[in-house]
Protein backbone atom coordinates (compact mmCIF):
# COMPACT_ATOMS: atom_id res chain seq x y z
CA UNK A 1 0.00 0.00 0.00
CA UNK A 2 1.23 3.46 -0.82
CA UNK A 3 2.20 5.09 2.47
CA UNK A 4 1.65 8.56 0.95
CA UNK A 5 -2.12 7.99 1.00
CA UNK A 6 -4.03 10.02 3.56
CA UNK A 7 -4.63 8.20 6.85
CA UNK A 8 -8.37 8.04 6.10
CA UNK A 9 -7.62 5.83 3.06
CA UNK A 10 -5.60 3.29 5.06
CA UNK A 11 -6.88 0.55 7.32
CA UNK A 12 -6.13 0.90 11.01
CA UNK A 13 -3.29 -1.45 11.95
CA UNK A 14 -5.60 -3.48 14.22
CA UNK A 15 -7.83 -4.25 11.20
CA UNK A 16 -4.83 -5.54 9.25
CA UNK A 17 -3.45 -7.68 12.05
CA UNK A 18 -4.45 -11.26 12.74
CA UNK A 19 -5.79 -13.91 10.41
CA UNK A 20 -9.49 -13.86 11.33
CA UNK A 21 -12.22 -12.56 9.07
CA UNK A 22 -13.63 -9.23 10.12
CA UNK A 23 -17.02 -7.96 9.03
CA UNK A 24 -16.87 -4.66 7.16
CA UNK A 25 -20.59 -4.03 7.49
CA UNK A 26 -24.09 -5.50 7.31
CA UNK A 27 -26.59 -6.25 4.57
CA UNK A 28 -30.24 -5.31 5.17
CA UNK A 29 -32.75 -7.40 3.20
CA UNK A 30 -36.48 -8.20 3.36
CA UNK A 31 -35.75 -11.85 4.23
CA UNK A 32 -36.05 -12.70 7.91
CA UNK A 33 -36.32 -16.49 7.57
CA UNK A 34 -34.44 -19.04 5.48
CA UNK A 35 -37.75 -20.31 4.09
CA UNK A 36 -38.40 -16.90 2.50
CA UNK A 37 -35.09 -16.71 0.63
CA UNK A 38 -35.14 -16.92 -3.16
CA UNK A 39 -33.01 -19.54 -4.88
CA UNK A 40 -29.34 -18.40 -5.03
CA UNK A 41 -28.79 -16.27 -8.11
CA UNK A 42 -32.55 -15.91 -8.74
CA UNK A 43 -33.43 -13.04 -6.42
CA UNK A 44 -34.94 -10.94 -9.19
CA UNK A 45 -35.88 -7.48 -7.99
CA UNK A 46 -35.56 -8.04 -4.22
CA UNK A 47 -33.89 -4.92 -2.84
CA UNK A 48 -31.61 -4.31 0.09
CA UNK A 49 -29.15 -1.85 1.59
CA UNK A 50 -25.48 -2.59 2.18
CA UNK A 51 -24.28 -0.71 5.25
CA UNK A 52 -20.50 -0.44 5.14
CA UNK A 53 -18.81 0.50 8.40
CA UNK A 54 -17.70 4.15 8.26
CA UNK A 55 -14.08 3.23 8.80
CA UNK A 56 -14.17 1.39 5.44
CA UNK A 57 -16.11 4.11 3.58
CA UNK A 58 -13.00 5.41 1.75
CA UNK A 59 -12.76 1.99 0.08
CA UNK A 60 -16.05 2.69 -1.74
CA UNK A 61 -14.48 5.43 -3.86
CA UNK A 62 -15.47 4.92 -7.53
CA UNK A 63 -17.80 1.98 -6.82
CA UNK A 64 -20.64 3.94 -8.49
CA UNK A 65 -19.04 3.28 -11.86
CA UNK A 66 -19.94 -0.40 -11.70
CA UNK A 67 -23.32 -1.85 -12.61
CA UNK A 68 -22.96 -4.94 -10.41
CA UNK A 69 -21.07 -5.90 -7.29
CA UNK A 70 -20.05 -9.18 -5.68
CA UNK A 71 -20.94 -9.31 -1.99
CA UNK A 72 -19.10 -11.85 0.16
CA UNK A 73 -20.87 -12.51 3.45
CA UNK A 74 -21.23 -14.88 6.40
CA UNK A 75 -24.21 -17.18 6.62
CA UNK A 76 -25.62 -18.18 10.02
CA UNK A 77 -24.65 -21.54 11.46
CA UNK A 78 -27.13 -24.22 10.45
CA UNK A 79 -26.14 -27.13 12.66
CA UNK A 80 -24.29 -29.92 10.92
CA UNK A 81 -23.82 -29.34 7.22
CA UNK A 82 -24.09 -32.47 5.04
CA UNK A 83 -21.39 -32.90 2.45
CA UNK A 84 -23.79 -34.56 -0.03
CA UNK A 85 -26.89 -32.58 -0.99
CA UNK A 86 -29.66 -32.93 -3.57
CA UNK A 87 -31.20 -29.69 -4.84
CA UNK A 88 -34.99 -29.86 -5.38
CA UNK A 89 -36.15 -32.29 -8.00
CA UNK A 90 -35.14 -35.79 -8.98
CA UNK A 91 -31.56 -36.82 -9.11
CA UNK A 92 -28.62 -38.07 -7.17
CA UNK A 93 -26.93 -36.09 -4.39
CA UNK A 94 -23.91 -34.00 -5.30
CA UNK A 95 -21.01 -32.82 -3.19
CA UNK A 96 -21.80 -29.53 -1.47
CA UNK A 97 -18.83 -27.94 -3.27
CA UNK A 98 -20.39 -28.88 -6.64
CA UNK A 99 -23.63 -27.01 -5.84
CA UNK A 100 -24.78 -23.47 -5.12
CA UNK A 101 -26.69 -24.35 -1.93
CA UNK A 102 -26.52 -21.73 0.81
CA UNK A 103 -25.55 -23.91 3.75
CA UNK A 104 -21.80 -24.28 3.39
CA UNK A 105 -19.26 -25.85 5.73
CA UNK A 106 -17.25 -22.60 5.81
CA UNK A 107 -20.39 -20.46 6.37
CA UNK A 108 -19.36 -18.09 3.56
CA UNK A 109 -21.55 -17.16 0.60
CA UNK A 110 -21.44 -14.67 -2.25
CA UNK A 111 -24.03 -12.91 -4.37
CA UNK A 112 -23.86 -10.68 -7.40
CA UNK A 113 -26.17 -7.69 -6.96
CA UNK A 114 -27.09 -4.70 -9.09
CA UNK A 115 -25.93 -1.39 -7.64
CA UNK A 116 -28.77 1.16 -7.72
CA UNK A 117 -27.11 4.04 -5.89
CA UNK A 118 -24.62 5.03 -3.23
CA UNK A 119 -24.75 7.63 -0.50
CA UNK A 120 -21.78 7.86 1.85
CA UNK A 121 -21.21 4.33 3.19
CA UNK A 122 -24.62 2.98 2.09
CA UNK A 123 -25.26 1.07 -1.11
CA UNK A 124 -28.79 0.43 -2.37
CA UNK A 125 -28.80 -2.83 -4.32
CA UNK A 126 -31.17 -5.12 -6.19
CA UNK A 127 -31.05 -8.89 -6.41
CA UNK A 128 -30.40 -9.69 -2.74
CA UNK A 129 -30.75 -13.35 -1.80
CA UNK A 130 -29.37 -13.41 1.75
CA UNK A 131 -30.93 -13.16 5.21
CA UNK A 132 -31.46 -9.76 6.76
CA UNK A 133 -28.50 -8.44 8.74
CA UNK A 134 -25.92 -10.71 7.06
CA UNK A 135 -22.34 -9.86 8.07
CA UNK A 136 -20.59 -8.35 5.05
CA UNK A 137 -17.01 -9.57 4.56
CA UNK A 138 -16.04 -7.98 1.25
CA UNK A 139 -17.26 -6.11 -1.82
CA UNK A 140 -15.76 -6.47 -5.28
CA UNK A 141 -16.89 -5.10 -8.62
CA UNK A 142 -18.38 -7.44 -11.20
CA UNK A 143 -16.21 -7.08 -14.31
CA UNK A 144 -17.68 -8.90 -17.34
CA UNK A 145 -14.31 -9.57 -18.97
CA UNK A 146 -13.00 -11.13 -15.75
CA UNK A 147 -16.12 -12.73 -14.26
CA UNK A 148 -17.91 -14.25 -17.25
CA UNK A 149 -16.30 -17.29 -18.84
CA UNK A 150 -18.69 -18.06 -21.69
CA UNK A 151 -16.98 -21.29 -22.81
CA UNK A 152 -17.05 -22.85 -19.32
CA UNK A 153 -18.60 -26.22 -18.54
CA UNK A 154 -21.19 -26.31 -15.70
CA UNK A 155 -20.66 -29.93 -14.64
CA UNK A 156 -23.75 -31.93 -13.68
CA UNK A 157 -25.89 -28.78 -14.06
CA UNK A 158 -25.40 -29.02 -17.84
CA UNK A 159 -27.72 -32.05 -17.75
CA UNK A 160 -30.53 -30.19 -15.96
CA UNK A 161 -33.03 -28.80 -18.48
CA UNK A 162 -32.78 -25.03 -18.81
CA UNK A 163 -36.35 -24.29 -17.60
CA UNK A 164 -35.62 -26.23 -14.41
CA UNK A 165 -32.40 -24.26 -13.85
CA UNK A 166 -34.31 -21.00 -14.14
CA UNK A 167 -37.02 -22.13 -11.74
CA UNK A 168 -36.94 -20.07 -8.51
CA UNK A 169 -36.49 -23.04 -6.19
CA UNK A 170 -37.15 -22.31 -2.52
CA UNK A 171 -34.85 -24.68 -0.70
CA UNK A 172 -32.70 -27.73 -1.11
CA UNK A 173 -33.65 -31.19 0.08
CA UNK A 174 -30.81 -32.31 2.28
CA UNK A 175 -29.47 -35.84 2.22
CA UNK A 176 -26.80 -36.40 4.80
CA UNK A 177 -23.66 -38.18 3.66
Amino acid sequence: MNETQPASARLPSRARAGGGMRAIGRIRTPFGRSEDLPHPGRAGDARGVVLVSRRFAAGLKDVEGFDRLWLLYRVPAAGSIPLLVAPDGPGEPHGVFATRVRHRPGRIAFSCVKLLRRRDSRLWVEGVDMLNNARLLDIQPYVPDLDAFKASWAGWMEHVPRPARRCPLRAATWRAS
